[in-house]
């Protein structure tokens, strides 16, 4: 029987962390000391003109303080620009606290164009180095965690900038009603360089603040924020994930004074906004083996797969669950072979373990059962979030990116093609679904859905697939699905024993 601890919020954590790095940088472009305007016109400032060259924010989450940014400006003596960035965030995630902290350090032009950077992140103890230079067309990068090094190099056309400039962009390149953009960005968290789209207009939120402002919208990684500013281009607010989380310009010891407050708060925020309440409670999930479900607010293309077959209509999502619904072969395993930053299938440590685990295994099959025996018997469930497989193994903890992330592993080295599943499962505790991690493997020509947070080699009928990948920008969509999804359930039935 699974265990009801959830522990799996992690999905929209990672992208709410990747989310506030961008978030928080709108504040340091704050102008002060300007005359007044007689009507939104265009404003332009240059790095050097900026009069704060150091800001520090705070970050809300459902209007509870959860963390603060600081960032500052720098000019260099060669002319070039020193942007860094101290970023740190504290969850209560399903009775535990989790705490994840960003630094990064970018060297910019005076047209805010990515020189090179530095960057760490850390979860819960677990550490992420990033390392990058750019050339005319190339970013040679260098990652570091766990003891494991990767180097890759992407390729791009046209100017590159950082993600911590995004803020920059408008004050530097025009803050002009109707004007919109569209440029490159690096993401260190992400670790991909992908496009911002921007869009400036004037508009009046009476309800909000007094007289014009600026209203800047900016789409990045699937995910959208609102910047306003005033009409002397001061920064009032900006609000992101559905105007659930939003940045507030503060004092040094205003911006920080949450960490006390934070672990005096008994609440769950992310479980709570995360939480998909349904029209009714199901008991032992574990044992349901089909189910009719009706999603709403869910506007991503559903991904197929085992046990799982759904289609819009005027909307709505329909639903058809299975356990045991395998799909079968489509031909292209490379991918779920393959070794990651994240899922460490190449790494001596994880093949050394996954020959000790599947030493007396005969079959997929059961390579697969010795694997998730060995995951129930040496990781603990507990919401400790990680950068890998590797951090898992270290730790010996996690939740359930960390449990599919070393089940992957292991099973990708023991020659199971496995690939990582990111959606919604139903919880009987928090009666509703709430987002989940798990797997999906090739056994014997059919993918099937796997669950090693808990311990199903078949997972239940309560699994919906929303994204399939196992990068950090692959889940990045999740985060605008929070506070939107409605489901209803409209039949299921229990497995027969």
């Amino acid at each position: 029987m699974r265990a009801d601890y959830i522990g799996c919020v992690a999905s929209p954590v990672r992208a709410l962390f990747r989310l506030l790095l961008v978030l928080v940088c709108w504040a340091a472009t704050i102008p002060g000391g300007l005359a007044q305007h007689e009507s939104l016109g265009a404003l332009r400032f240059t790095l050097d003109s900026l009069p704060q060259q150091e800001i520090w924010a705070g970050l809300t989450l459902g209007g509870e303080k959860i963390g603060y940014s600081h960032t500052t400006v720098r000019q260099r003596t060669d002319g070039r620009y020193d942007i860094l960035t101290e970023s740190v965030l504290l969850l209560r995630m399903l009775g535990f606290e989790s705490l994840m902290e960003a630094r990064t350090r970018d060297i910019v032009r005076a047209d805010l164009t990515l020189d090179r950077f530095e960057a760490e992140f850390l979860m819960n103890g677990n550490r992420l180095k990033v390392e990058g230079r750019a050339s005319t067309t190339s970013l040679a990068l260098t990652l570091g965690n766990a003891g494991n090094r990767i180097d890759r190099n992407l390729e791009y056309s046209g100017s590159l900038y950082p993600a911590s400039v995004v803020g920059f962009y408008a004050p530097v390149y025009g803050i002009e009603p109707g004007r919109a953009v569209r440029f490159a960005v690096f993401n260190p968290q992400s670790l991909q360089i992908g496009p911002v789209e921007q869009h400036v207009k004037a508009n009046d939120p009476a309800d909000r603040f007094a007289g014009l402002a600026y209203e800047i919208s900016t789409r990045m990684e699937g995910q959208d924020s609102i910047l306003w500013l005033d009409r002397n281009g001061r920064f009032l607010l900006e609000e992101a994930m559905n105007g659930s989380m939003a940045a507030i310009p503060e004092s040094e010891p205003g911006a920080k004074a949450y960490l006390s407050a934070a672990r005096l708060n008994s609440r769950d925020l992310v479980a709570g906004l995360s939480l998909v309440r349904t029209d009714r409670t199901l008991d032992h999930p574990d044992r349901i083996g089909r189910m009719e479900l009706e999603l709403t607010g869910v506007d991503l293309p559903l991904a197929s797969g085992p046990g799982q077959r759904c289609k819009a209509h005027d909307g709505v999502w329909h639903c058809e669950l299975a356990s045991g619904l395998f799909e079968p072969f489509d031909g292209d395993v490379a991918g779920s072979m393959a070794s990651s930053l994240t899922v460490t299938a190449s790494d001596a440590r994880i093949i050394r373990l996954a020959k000790q685990i599947t030493v007396d295994a005969r079959s997929d099959e059961q390579k697969l059962r010795a694997i998730l025996r060995w995951l129930e018997a040496n990781i603990r469930q507990e919401a400790a979030d990680g950068f890998s497989a590797l951090d898992v193994l270290s730790s010996r903890r996690a939740e359930c990116q960390g449990h599919t992330y070393l089940y992957s592993a292991l099973a990708r080295s023991s020659g199971v093609p496995t690939r990582v599943a990111n959606g919604l499962v139903y919880s009987a505790d928090h009666g509703g679904f709430l987002y989940h991690t798990w797997a999906e493997s090739l056994v014997d020509g059919q993918w099937r859905a796997v669950d090693p947070t808990f311990g199903q080699l078949i997972a239940d009928a309560t699994h919906v697939k929303i994204i399939e990948g196992e990068e950090y920008a692959d889940v990045a969509p999740i985060v605008n699905l929070i506070g939107k999804v409605g489901a209803k359930i409209r039949s299921y039935e229990y497995r027969r024993e």
